[in-house]
Formats: C-alpha cells, sequence, structure tokens
C-alpha cells in the first residue's frame, strides 16, 4: 500500500478530515524534546538503541532539547506535552496490562508515567513519538482477551484524548535496532517533509535495505484532529 500511498490513522471521521485538509507538516527542531530511557523495569533488557535515537535526531535538528539517564523523569515528561505545538519523543520500554488498560505506562527505570497521568495532562503537543513497542495497541498481546470496542485501547489513544494532535507509535514489539533505523529515517525526512509523508518516505527506504515488514511496517502514524 504505502508504494502508492500515504497512510494516516484517525480516531474519528473528524479527525480524518482535518489530517487530510490539514496535514502536519514539517518539524520544527525548536519545538523537539527527546527523551532516551534505555532501562526500564527489573525484568527488561537494556535498549542500547533508545540513546543512539536522541544523537540521530540531534543530527538531523541541532536544536532539539535531548534528554538521557537521570534526566529522564515523570515531571519532565509531562512538562513537555504542555509546550505548545511541541514534539515529544520517547525512546524506551512500554508496559501494558490485560486487566487494568489505566496501569499501561512508559517505563522509566524503577518508575514510569502512568496512562492515567496521562489523560490527567493538558497536552498542547503537536506530536508524540512513541519509539517502543506496541504503543499504539491495547492490552496485554500475551492474553486472548481483545477489547470490545468501548475500552479505552492504547498509551498512543491517552496521549490523543489528553489533547495531543498526532501520536506516532508501534502496532507490534519493535527490535532496538530497527526502531532506531527508521527513526532516523523519519527523522530526517520530517526537516522538509510533512510527517506523514516522511513516515513514508522512512519506511520506503528501509525497506529497500530490510525488506521484512518488522523492521519498517509496524509504525504508524494516528491523528485525534
Amino acid at each position: 500500500v504505502i508504494d502508492r500511498f500515504t497512510i494516516n490513522a484517525a480516531l474519528d471521521v473528524r479527525a480524518a478530515v482535518v489530517a487530510r485538509v490539514s496535514p502536519m507538516g514539517p518539524l520544527a527542531p525548536a519545538s523537539l524534546v527527546a527523551f532516551g530511557a534505555s532501562r526500564g523495569g527489573a525484568d527488561k533488557p537494556v535498549l542500547d538503541f533508545a540513546d543512539k535515537e536522541l544523537d540521530v535526531i540531534r543530527e538531523s535538528f541541532p536544536g532539539a532539547r535531548t534528554v538521557r539517564g537521570g534526566g529522564v523523569s515523570e515531571g519532565a515528561i509531562l512538562a513537555a506535552l504542555t509546550e505548545p505545538d511541541g514534539v515529544v519523543h520517547f525512546g524506551g520500554h512500554t508496559r501494558l496490562d490485560a486487566t487494568d488498560p489505566l496501569a499501561g505506562r512508559l517505563e522509566i527505570g524503577d518508575g514510569g508515567v502512568e496512562l492515567y497521568e496521562v489523560l490527567s495532562t493538558n497536552s498542547r503537543a503537536s506530536l508524540v513519538v512513541l519509539s517502543s513497542c506496541e504503543s499504539a495497541i491495547g492490552g496485554d498481546p500475551r492474553s486472548f482477551a481483545r477489547p470490545t470496542g468501548e475500552e479505552l485501547l492504547s498509551l498512543a489513544q491517552s496521549f490523543i484524548i489528553a489533547g495531543t494532535d498526532n501520536v506516532l507509535a508501534s502496532t507490534t514489539r519493535v527490535s532496538d535496532v530497527a526502531a532506531a533505523i527508521l527513526m532516523k529515517r523519519f527523522y530526517r525526512a520530517a526537516r522538509t517533509r510533512p510527517v506523514a509523508d516522511a513516515l513514508r518516505e522512512a519506511q520506503l527506504v528501509v525497506r529497500t535495505y530490510h525488506p521484512h515488514p518488522a523492521w519498517w511496517a509496524n509504525f504508524t502514524l494516528i491523528s485525534g484532529g
């Protein structure tokens, strides 16, 4: 499909019309803050390339703010969401819960940003990038329980409900290396291309070198209107 079309998902008809009529344009470096949380909970592996994503973002946007290590905190991420027209990047682990959707979170060391905290934030961000596993789907993927259509479906949806205009998130588990490669191409293209077009361009380039969909097809742009 991406050979012919730019794909932009939406939560409802209104959001789809807005995304079609007024798509998000190229990114501005001054509004971009990127968080690299290479360490999640004790049961999570270290993500060496989460920090490297910050380096490739700075290559394309020297004016971007990058935060890593001890600087990545719950307060810092929630504060970044309130900046007008901001772009917030998170590279790290996410945790889902099949029994309690509000228990989903972005993991930061021994703590995290809980989904309910995102929902209580008045987000003014134009784009949130969740470079983490399964951030665009809901529930624990190991469970056979699936959403009925009435639940809060995903971490990505929580950011949109909080006020974020667009969220770039993953629909599957993501290789640390594959995510970094795609993000490098995405941010490079987003200097001059609308965000949806930049994602498509990045996917096409990565597919040239790594044809398997696991390398390029697992991120989607979701608009909330």
